[in-house]
């Protein structure tokens, strides 16, 4: 179904291994094993679908919104 259709329901990108053992990397740990990526990939696929399908009818939410408007001029002078 396409997003914004009635009764949809968007399910976030999957989980890549590759973006788990780069963000561990970052957190200085070194030397996981297969396994160990592949149980740590799993849970934060399940971390991230569980979130973004909660209810929001829990709420309240806190959230900012932004605006901004920009104008380019130019000024000569006479």
């Amino acid at each position: 179904m396409r997003a914004g259709r009635r009764g949809s329901r968007w399910s976030p990108p999957p989980v890549c291994s590759a973006w788990v053992e780069k963000l561990a990397e970052s957190l200085r740990v070194t030397q996981l094993s297969k396994s160990q990526l592949s149980a740590m990939t799993e849970h934060l696929a399940e971390q991230g679908f569980a979130w973004h399908n909660r209810p929001l009818e829990q709420g309240p939410y806190a959230f900012i919104w932004g605006d901004a408007l920009t104008q380019l001029t130019s000024v000569t002078s006479p």
